[in-house]
């Protein structure tokens, strides 16, 4: 354990968030937050990080790091062993719920991406919110009715406008809106996942945004 000077307390292990914590807006890493690490690692301690990102950049992250323990992803939607390469935890969110999110979203011409079997997808020709969006983790779809075959891990709305008109959307079903963090996306974003205090799950603004726990 890590025994931290003039303090009493031990460590066993540190949990990271990425954007605006461990990493700069273009993604690197400061040499003093790698030193931290590493000493924290000589010293015994875990290290695992915990980002409401998907899964690419968590697993490149810790494997530049020397991290070997699982991702946790999605806003906890998503636990990943990538040394195993198995998924450990997924909380989708319900197609019953997905369906008519993305059809709101469709109908109202609202920007949305769907993260479904660790992709994100976007419609062809759909406006490109920040750099990542061009990247391998992301792929185009003709209708999102392509994509949801099966349950997505999360439904991200993009861009300011659509921010504004999902947020003031809403229904009685238990829902769990998170903002994406500036650093990892040039405009707003929200995303919706299934919400872990409840039996039902969350969904995007539409259907509420708060839960009853």
């Amino acid at each position: 354990m890590l025994n931290l000077p003039g303090r009493p307390m031990r460590i066993d292990l540190i949990a990271l968030d990425l954007d605006g914590t461990l990493l700069h807006p273009d993604e690197t890493i400061s040499e003093r937050n790698r030193a931290a690490i590493r000493h924290s690692l000589e010293s015994g301690v875990r290290v695992v990080l915990v980002t409401g990102r998907g899964t690419d950049v968590p697993i490149r992250i810790s494997r530049e790091l020397n991290l070997n323990l699982p991702v946790i992803c999605c806003h906890g939607a998503l636990t990943k062993d990538f040394g195993a390469n198995r998924t450990l935890v997924h909380l989708p969110l319900p197609l019953q719920y997905a369906k008519p999110m993305v059809e709101y979203a469709e109908q109202n011409g609202l920007s949305l991406a769907i993260y479904s079997e660790e992709i994100f997808y976007r419609l062809e020709g759909s406006h490109v919110h920040m750099d990542d969006m061009r990247g391998p983790a992301w792929r185009e779809a003709k209708t999102f009715a392509d994509v949801l075959h099966e349950a997505p891990t999360f439904i991200r709305f993009l861009g300011a406008e659509s921010v504004t008109q999902a947020r003031r959307t809403r229904c009685n079903a238990c829902a769990r809106i998170s903002r994406s963090s500036p650093s990892a996306c040039s405009r707003s974003a929200i995303r919706a996942t299934t919400c872990r205090c409840c039996a039902g799950p969350a969904s995007a603004s539409r259907w509420a945004t708060r839960c009853p726990k």
